[in-house]
């Protein structure tokens, strides 16, 4: 699956546009930053979330693959806010996310495996043209009974485990692993390990 990611982002980009089918396969928490835009310094957790595209697909070795878009989320831990702030991203996907945040789920919990509605916007950076989700709403039932099954596994990092799945992240999702507090604190992974548990 690595190679197939590599190849994905090279010479495929998902298509811009509005209300297009995706399953959620991969959540990553890249730790936490220090967020300074505001007077009162904070603490935020960085999140980028992976979703497959089912009706944007390309060839890969004879296979048909769906292409992957992300979103990149920075949720403010502290307890008071941390719901509205993960509702801010989420809100209108994961319309019951207080009741499952209750029940004690955590972000990967809730989100894997789930179907959405996403518009995907482009954006011109230094690497060339690249694509992002820019909004996530939830499907229709009968929509969402028919993306249960996703092309990839689905997967999730946290680095409260650096080891398990840390050869998965892309090396630019490493890189910003390797700038999180935690990774700075001591928190390393060993790049040798190849467990994908």
């Amino acid at each position: 699956m690595q190679i197939i990611e590599e190849k994905r982002k090279e010479k495929h980009i998902a298509p811009a546009g509005p209300a297009q089918s995706a399953i959620c396969v991969s959540v990553v928490e890249l730790g936490s930053q220090l967020d300074q835009k505001y007077e009162n310094e904070r603490r935020v957790n960085v999140f980028n979330v992976g979703f497959e595209l089912p009706d944007s697909t390309f060839e890969y070795e004879g296979e048909t693959v769906p292409l992957t878009v992300y979103r990149k989320m920075w949720i403010n831990m502290d307890p008071y806010s941390m719901g509205k702030s993960v509702k801010k991203y989420i809100g209108n996907w994961v319309t019951d996310y207080d009741e499952l945040a209750k029940q004690g789920k955590t972000l990967q919990q809730v989100l894997l495996g789930r179907p959405a509605l996403v518009t995907v916007t482009h954006r011109e950076g230094p690497k060339g043209l690249s694509a992002r989700v820019e909004d996530i709403s939830a499907c229709p039932k009968k929509l969402a009974a028919t993306l249960r099954d996703s092309h990839s596994n689905l997967w999730s990092y946290d680095p409260a485990e650096p080891n398990v799945n840390w050869d998965r992240l892309p090396p630019w999702q490493q890189e910003e692993v390797k700038n999180s507090i935690e990774f700075r604190e001591g928190g390393q992974a060993n790049e040798t390990d190849n467990s994908n548990m």
